[in-house]
């Protein structure tokens, strides 16, 4: 990346988008985003580990959430965000604690989350602060986008909704976590 090249850009956060097979209807909303200036895809994960598919001129990857492992959790701040967001989703939905698969899924995306909060937190750190997210899903990194919201009110999150992520009964897991936190953080 080069300097300042997230600060300008938009931030397309995707799950495994440029690798592998899957997500190959992203690229027309890539496409679309970068006639709009600068882009930086974001992938969450590179499931197959191979090379990337190609990305149109002037279109960036960024492997660094990828890559990214669990070392976020020595970092206390982090940390006790996560917690705290952990604690008002279990007050306001107790029926989590008599579901093992919905406190599995929780935990996940705490899990997922926090390496998206660890990823701005870096960018932040070297000067090049993520301002602008587009979230091609409304999941666990969209979730961690918008607890990075409330660390840095300047980062702008837009997240796409689809059916099952927005009525529980549409969703295969039975369990939407987080779903408050991020309505109210993302912008659009």
């Amino acid at each position: 990346m080069t300097p300042n090249s997230r600060r300008r850009s938009i931030i397309l956060l995707a799950r495994d988008y440029p690798f592998g097979l899957g997500e190959a209807f992203v690229e027309d909303e890539v496409a679309r985003l970068a006639r709009e200036g600068p882009l930086v895809v974001l992938p969450a994960f590179n499931a197959c580990g191979g090379a990337p598919r190609p990305l149109p001129e002037g279109v960036v990857l960024d492997e660094g959430l990828a890559g990214r492992g669990p070392g976020f959790l020595f970092r206390p701040g982090l940390l006790f965000q996560l917690i705290s967001a952990a604690g008002r989703e279990l007050r306001t939905r107790p029926r989590i604690f008599g579901s093992f698969r919905a406190m599995f899924r929780l935990a996940g995306y705490l899990y997922r989350a926090g390496r998206v909060l660890a990823w701005v937190d870096d960018a932040r750190r070297t000067g090049d602060p993520v301002r602008r997210v587009m979230a091609f899903w409304s999941n666990a990194e969209a979730f961690g986008m918008a607890l990075a919201t409330r660390r840095d009110p300047s980062i702008t999150l837009v997240a796409r909704s689809h059916r099952f992520d927005v009525w529980e009964e549409e969703n295969p897991g039975d369990y939407l976590p987080f779903r408050r936190e991020l309505a109210q953080a993302a912008h659009k």
